[in-house]
């Protein structure tokens, strides 16, 4: 099939056409994110590449269980992982309670990945499986959230969602990283990684919290500009909160050839050595 003809068959095509409208009903029937007074649970949203995708499945594996250990080492009860992918990776543990949610193989592609379908897979699942207030984590299956993210949600609580504008983008091969904000580099997290968003949704109200999750853009680049025109505008979270692993075989970017603005922003604002490794331990990740 053409990219014009996947282009037709995908629904979020057809909805950037009408998003003006859409936003503007939605604003009008449904209420925004959840009570703030109420004490949320939170999940975490990982889509996984297929093994038969994978260029290296042994450390697509290994990169999950680094982003896993990451939810691990948030405190607190309430905690879930939706886990979306076509094949459960064998003898994963994980101290909060894990879910595993299986896509079929064959899912239609958008760019050449099938991230989007299953997005809107897991977060389906979440909605018909939870219920009452969370904030849903959106989390590649090989970044990192820092130990203290879930704590500042239950802290801060706005009960909308929070904008990841702050992190680190760090080359798993090497200690290298480079911060990733307005004004550290110049670049916002949120312009360069998908691990960026946590969406506040009332999951008793299943067709509003379906309507919210399931629409959200496949360019992170506009979910926080989306999300204000769905009267629930995400306030940033006030530290760096997350870890963007690049430079590995089945990086998206990498695979097809989007590296973007990585290489300037490692020269000219990249870390190494004991500065990068504090920086990786203030996740609890050992430097390569």
């Amino acid at each position: 099939m053409t990219e014009a003809g996947r282009r037709l068959r995908d629904p979020y095509w057809w909805l950037n056409r009408v998003h003006g409208p859409f936003t503007a009903m939605h604003r009008r029937f449904a209420l925004p994110g959840f009570d703030a007074g109420k004490a949320p649970r939170i999940v975490f949203l990982i889509k996984l590449i297929g093994r038969e995708d994978a260029a290296d499945w042994d450390g697509v594996v290994a990169r999950l269980r680094t982003t896993l250990e990451s939810v691990d080492r948030q405190e607190g009860d309430g905690i879930s992982v939706f886990l979306c992918g076509q094949d459960l990776p064998e003898g994963l543990k994980t101290r909060h309670e894990l879910r595993f949610v299986p896509a079929p193989k064959g899912m239609n592609r958008i760019q050449g990945i099938d991230k989007q379908a299953k997005h809107r897979i897991g977060a389906r699942a979440i909605v018909d499986q939870l219920d009452g207030p969370a904030y849903v984590v959106m989390l590649d299956a090989d970044d990192v959230a820092h130990p203290g993210l879930c704590a500042f949600l239950r802290s801060d609580n706005n009960g909308r969602g929070y904008i990841v504008t702050d992190g680190y983008m760090w080359d798993v091969n090497r200690p290298l990283v480079t911060r990733l904000s307005a004004d550290s580099s110049g670049m916002p997290f949120d312009e360069m990684c998908g691990s960026c968003a946590v969406i506040g949704v009332d999951l008793s109200r299943k067709r509003t919290a379906k309507r919210i999750l399931c629409t959200l853009p496949l360019n992170h680049q506009v979910l926080a500009p989306h999300m204000a025109a769905m009267g629930q505008p995400l306030d940033a979270v006030p530290f760096p909160a997350m870890i963007y692993a690049v430079n590995h075989e089945d990086n998206v970017s990498s695979k097809f050839g989007r590296d973007g603005a990585r290489g300037w922003l490692f020269a000219d604002h990249g870390v190494r050595g004991p500065q990068a490794e504090a920086v990786l331990r203030e996740f609890g990740v050992s430097a390569p």
